[in-house]
Order: structure tokens, then C-alpha cells, then sequence
């Protein structure tokens, strides 16, 4: 549920976030990944998670 407040952390491609920010965080998440797509860059992965916080708002 992304309707309430929230912001999201999004570590780089690499090393990801630190294991600071991880302990910090409330919730964690992943992006479903089908087929041979290993990996989102960072700026598509952010994409993808404002869209969808869009989306359940407008619901």
C-alpha cells in the first residue's frame, strides 16, 4: 500500500543502499523481474515505484 505518506531510497546499481539506510527503513520491496531482465538501472527502478504510488492514489 503506497497511499499514505512515504519516500523511497533508492541505492545505486552496484552496492545499493547502505546497511544503515536498510536497518532504517519501515518496509522493504522488490520489483518483480520476469524473463532475462536481471536488473533495473536506478533511475527506471524509481520510475516504476512513483508510477505505481501514482497509481494506487488515483484509484
Amino acid at each position: 500500500d503506497l497511499r499514505g505518506k512515504l519516500g523511497f531510497a533508492v541505492g545505486n546499481e552496484g552496492a545499493g543502499l547502505s546497511p544503515t539506510l536498510q536497518a532504517a527503513a519501515q518496509q522493504h520491496f522488490i520489483i518483480p523481474m520476469p524473463g532475462k531482465v536481471e536488473s533495473l538501472n536506478a533511475t527506471a527502478a524509481t520510475a516504476v515505484c512513483v508510477f505505481e504510488a501514482l497509481r494506487q492514489r488515483s484509484i
